[in-house]
């Protein structure tokens, strides 16, 4: 049918131009980093919680902490942005989740659990910074497939990292894998 030709062109168009533009290939990359690393958080949060000693009764009140931090940032994401610029935000989302993450595995306690509150800080970068980006580096008639194409390989990417955290902390613990977790953030 002429609709799954158009779709498939357009596919291949997008894949094309991310092929040959180095800013697009970089974007969808960091889009890679930060879902992955942000979902390493949420994953990861309720077994943290419960090893900080937080009360289970809580865990709700933590989660929509997160979202009004989320919330409040994403508010605010475009004036870091002109502030910082494109690679000075993505460097605030790197540092966030690799402090937010690191601090978690070094510290546990009740004290500890408000660190989760970055993933908040995360969030609301990436998610209204990552589509705008997208949006002024591809033609307007690419822009929802470019940013189908940035889903599709942040969730595949992400699938193999809440993989490997699962695996990791199966075998050498919670901490240690928030750790490996904020390494590898800072690394890529």
């Amino acid at each position: 049918p002429p609709t799954v030709r158009r779709a498939r062109g357009r596919i291949r168009e997008a894949a094309r131009l991310a092929a040959r533009t180095p800013a697009v290939r970089w974007s969808i990359a960091l889009a890679a980093l930060v879902v992955s690393a942000s979902h390493v958080y949420f994953f990861l949060q309720q077994p943290y919680l419960r090893a900080a000693g937080v009360p289970l009764a809580l865990f709700g009140a933590v989660f929509a902490a997160t979202k009004i931090v989320t919330a409040l940032v994403a508010n605010s994401a475009h004036r870091i942005e002109d502030r910082l610029g494109v690679v000075g935000s993505a460097g605030v989302m790197v540092g966030v989740s690799t402090l937010g993450l690191g601090g978690m595995a070094a510290l546990t306690g009740p004290v500890g659990a408000l660190l989760i509150l970055t993933r908040g800080v995360l969030d609301g970068l990436w998610m209204p910074l990552l589509n705008m980006l997208m949006n002024r580096l591809v033609p307007s008639e690419l822009r929802a497939t470019m940013l189908s194409l940035q889903s599709l390989v942040s969730r595949l990417v992400l699938a193999a990292v809440i993989a490997l955290a699962g695996m990791a902390t199966a075998r050498i613990g919670l901490g240690p894998t928030l750790g490996v977790a904020a390494a590898a953030v800072a690394v890529l």
